[in-house]
């Protein structure tokens, strides 16, 4: 948790814009084909593109930017930064967005995923599962942080043994609506034919192919088989749709998870003396495991008899407000942080509410006494 006045948050971000490395400013940008395996379903898949640039969790205990560009203590053979798979990754899961969780071995120069789009992704004892990390369909031989991506690489995160085939799908980009087209199920990166996989509602035949009818629009296909990693998404435009174009297309996990926003200070039911202490640090953690925290809101109303008032952000001051009202407005964006008044409370009732947004645009439920909300007095 750092704690840093809301006053010197915009002096923050320009020292941090000033202490950008000029390597990681030159760098040449490369586009990936990134694809994240969970253990059901995908959580991303589609092109990335990224250049030199850290390595960040977006929610748990670990949220510091770490080195990511190939150069640091057993992180792989390159001396010049250079954009690394963990750097796809970040890349991703800023701009789509989807939160990660986990711990960062500087090392190995590697990553540990706890969670990637609220779907847990840590290492099962009771199967030996873990979130096994490839490189153009080999098993990957650096961390991460220290293995170098380039233009058109395939960048695999796939929850498994990591003794598993990995499915290769490939067929046309466009079909006619209701007439049958041929698919092909392999093994990247050995090319073998792989029988007995389902795509489409058919199953591939011994030379690995398969004939599926489609309906019209964009229909998107995955090949899944027992014991092996789910493939790639064969995007395919079919009738109507074949002359829109679908190459590019993004498939991530939907979040419909509302993040919960829990007020550690003030207390709520508290009786503060204001001649001995009187509040005046706001403590707020949120828990967002779904696409990751977008903004965080608090609401400030003070009562002295009959009359009513609601804290300004932007004044820094209490202003009339309707009895039972006030206004919201932001402080942050973290899911652990502190808020500082200006000065202490002055003697009243109190009643703080907590409004926490994810980049799915789930809200909070408002008004949880003791969660979200804390109601106290100044005497």
């Amino acid at each position: 948790m750092a704690l840093v006045p809301h006053r010197l948050a915009g002096l923050a971000l320009v020292v941090g814009a000033l202490l950008v490395p000029a390597s990681a400013a030159l760098a040449a940008p490369v586009t990936v084909n990134l694809r994240i395996e969970g253990p059901s379903t995908t959580l991303f898949e589609g092109p990335v593109t990224t250049d030199v640039r850290p390595f960040q969790f977006t929610t748990g205990t670990d949220t510091v930017a770490h080195q990511c560009d190939g150069t640091a203590a057993n992180q792989g053979p390159s001396a010049t930064p250079v954009p690394t798979r963990a750097a796809a990754v970040a890349a991703a899961s800023s701009i789509t967005p989807f939160s990660t969780s986990g711990t960062f071995s500087a090392s190995l120069g590697s990553p540990s995923f706890d969670t990637i789009a609220g779907v847990s992704t840590a290492f099962d004892p009771a199967t030996n599962s873990f979130l096994a990390e490839y490189k153009n369909g080999v098993f990957a031989a650096f961390g991460a942080c220290g293995d170098p991506i380039a233009d058109g690489d395939d960048v695999l995160f796939a929850y498994g043994t990591g003794n598993e085939q990995l499915l290769r799908l490939t067929g046309p980009a466009t079909a006619t609506a209701g007439t049958p087209v041929q698919v092909h199920v392999a093994v990247q990166p050995t090319g073998a034919a792989v029988a007995g996989a389902a795509v489409g509602g058919a199953i591939t035949d011994a030379a690995g192919n398969a004939t599926v009818t489609l309906t019209d629009g964009v229909q998107r296909l995955k090949a899944t088989k027992a014991g092996t990693i789910r493939s790639n998404a064969l995007v395919v435009g079919v009738g109507s749709a074949a002359a829109q174009g679908v190459a590019g297309v993004v498939t991530r996990a939907v979040d419909r998870t509302a993040p919960r926003a829990r007020l550690l200070s003030p207390r709520s039911g508290h009786v503060y003396r204001y001649t001995r202490f009187s509040p005046r640090l706001f403590h707020i953690v949120v828990a967002e495991s779904g696409s990751g925290l977008k903004t965080v809101k608090i609401r400030l109303t003070r009562r002295v008899g009959n009359r009513c008032f609601s804290y300004s952000g932007k004044r820094e001051r209490f202003i009339g407000a309707k009895c039972g009202g006030g206004f919201f407005f932001a402080v942050g964006s973290k899911a652990d942080f502190t808020y500082l008044l200006p000065k202490r409370l002055p003697r009243g009732h109190y009643v703080l509410d907590v409004s926490a947004t994810d980049n799915a645009a789930n809200r909070d439920s408002l008004g949880q006494r003791g969660r979200n909300r804390s109601v106290f007095d100044v005497r």
